[in-house]
């Protein structure tokens, strides 16, 4: 707590407590790893008004969810996060992260139906990223 001094800016507080909540992380502490991410999540939201952070950092509270054994509770966070996206847009790398770790919890739920309609949504997303075998094959 000494390190989140109120008159630090957002950027850094984000920044503490990612270390912090992976921190817990690796001790094996997912409760108190999500409750850090969420903080990062709404610090990004309210104080710094950064929507790109507050979608990294929910993604990231998904996954780690999904890994404390969450599955429903991430697969509905990550379906309103990837709904908020569609009315807000951030960027493509971002969506595609959500919408990859959404397909893994789904298809870990059993939810392979949902999991293919989700996949065939990220084509368009995915046809926009570019091809790192096309920039490979005009540098050699």
């Amino acid at each position: 707590e000494a390190l989140l001094q109120p008159d630090w800016g957002p950027a850094f507080r984000i920044s503490v407590l990612r270390g912090r909540s992976n921190l817990a992380e690796r001790q094996g502490d997912l409760d108190t790893a999500i409750a850090l991410r969420r903080e990062a999540a709404r610090v990004a939201q309210d104080v710094f008004g950064d929507w790109r952070l507050q979608v990294i950092d929910e993604t990231y509270v998904a996954d780690l969810m999904w890994r404390a054994g969450l599955h429903a509770e991430a697969a509905d966070l990550l379906a309103g996060l990837i709904e908020s996206m569609r009315l807000r847009p951030a960027s493509d790398y971002e969506l595609l992260d959500a919408i990859e770790t959404q397909l893994w919890i789904l298809s870990d739920l059993g939810e392979l139906g949902a999991a293919s309609a989700l996949a065939r949504k990220a084509l368009p997303v995915m046809r926009r990223m570019p091809d790192s075998r096309s920039s490979a094959a005009r540098t050699s």
